[in-house]
């Protein structure tokens, strides 16, 4: 349905002449990753308000979505697969989120920033980079992951664990590294 309203919306586009015939996949294309990010926001936050989780829920995206932009991770090969993968993560985070303590907040932000200077930033094989930009984007998501994790924990030990907000900063860092672990792994297999 989704997919017809935007062919529809485009094939307007090009017959007003307002792009050309020749970009329509990328506006196409452009506008089915728009309506699918906006969908899988809002579905968390409605979920989020549902189960009593909303501040959570915002930190977590706040924290995954400029993380995973810049620095890369898993790519789902349908928008669908996208949305599950999301949303199950979520589903997952929300559910062990009060059972998480301080122990465990370190070991995920000391595993995740491990990871993440490891292998961030991880490329999609359809992203080319110069070695500069490479570098510095190395530089940018480290430093987002650090000050991320120094936010998560300087939080957690104000309100000595009272609220969430801190724990969930730190595990939206850990899902990000997750991902980009994930997509190493996903590289090194055989292709068929």
């Amino acid at each position: 349905m989704f997919t017809r309203i935007i062919q529809k919306t485009v094939s307007n586009w090009v017959s007003e002449k307002l792009i050309s015939d020749y970009d329509r996949d990328i506006y196409e294309y452009g506008f089915e990753l728009i309506l699918s990010s906006v969908i899988n926001i809002v579905v968390i936050l409605i979920s989020g308000i549902l189960v009593g989780r909303l501040p959570e829920s915002i930190v977590l995206l706040v924290v995954v979505i400029p993380l995973q932009s810049c620095g890369g991770g898993y790519h789902a090969k349908t928008h669908l697969r996208c949305f599950l993968i999301m949303y199950i993560g979520w589903c997952v985070v929300i559910k062990i989120l009060p059972y998480v303590n301080e122990l465990a907040v370190l070991f995920i932000a000391v595993a995740s920033l491990v990871v993440i200077f490891a292998l961030a930033p991880v490329l999609h094989e359809n992203v080319t980079m110069s070695d500069e930009r490479f570098r510095k984007m190395k530089m940018f998501v480290r430093g987002i992951a650090v000050c991320d994790v120094t936010m998560g924990i300087w939080l957690s030990w104000i309100t000595k664990g009272r609220n969430n907000i801190g724990y969930s900063i730190i595990i939206g860092v850990g899902v990000v590294s997750l991902s980009m672990f994930v997509a190493k792994f996903v590289k090194w297999l055989p292709r068929k």
